[in-house]
């Protein structure tokens, strides 16, 4: 997925990490494409489950305390981590195949398009009811 302005949230930090894993999925797939993919994925993996933590914990601390929506935002965080854990107990149990691996980015990709849209939706309905 590649970043866009259209992206935007106008939570400046929260925009710079959503770019940052758009482009670390991006980067990514052009580690698969050198023939790179299965030699670096596990590592992978476990810095995507280590950023999305780090990120979810932001999000939450910065946008949806005290807002009410906690539970939308813990749909979410769940939603991107199940996607995650099956993904890394299949790695685990059959191994790497880029057809597979391609796939669960394009998950990502979808998952992490619905998200920044909802964070964008709430911040300015947060926005609306501040003013």
């Amino acid at each position: 997925m590649l970043w866009q302005a259209n992206h935007s949230t106008g939570l400046s930090e929260l925009d710079r990490q959503h770019k940052a894993l758009c482009e670390m999925i991006d980067e990514f797939r052009e580690v698969i494409a050198n023939g790179s993919g299965e030699a670096s994925y596990e590592g992978f993996l476990e810095f995507l489950s280590t950023y999305a933590g780090a990120h979810f914990q932001y999000e939450r601390a910065q946008m949806l305390t005290g807002s009410g929506q906690g539970d939308i935002a813990d749909e979410d965080q769940h939603s991107f981590t199940r996607a995650l854990k099956a993904e890394m107990a299949i790695f685990h149990d059959q191994g790497y195949s880029e057809r597979r691996v391609l796939g669960f980015l394009d998950i990502i990709d979808g998952w992490l398009g619905r998200h920044i849209h909802t964070v964008k939706e709430r911040h300015q309905l947060r926005l609306r009811k501040i003013s």
